[in-house]
């Protein structure tokens, strides 16, 4: 599963605990701040969850807040 290479999360609230992400065709892969890498797929996720991330994750705004709205995004990461 490769991806555009991991680029650093903006996080311009400064309150999201994102430190990183990687978007992949059917993927996208987050580094929290404590390092731990979780990966969210079409499969597990859906499209639609996945590509919202990828374009919460490219403006560097909203991204956990997402996720922590929707617990199937919170509990359908891949580790």
């Amino acid at each position: 599963m490769a991806g555009q290479g991991a680029q650093r999360y903006r996080n311009w609230s400064g309150t999201s605990g994102i430190r990183s992400f990687e978007a992949g065709p059917d993927f996208i892969r987050l580094t929290w701040q404590d390092g731990k890498p979780y990966l969210y797929t079409y499969a597990t996720v859906g499209e639609e969850h996945v590509e919202m991330m990828k374009r919460l994750a490219k403006k560097g705004s909203h991204l956990n807040a997402y996720i922590n709205r929707h617990p199937e995004i919170k509990k359908g990461f891949v580790k």
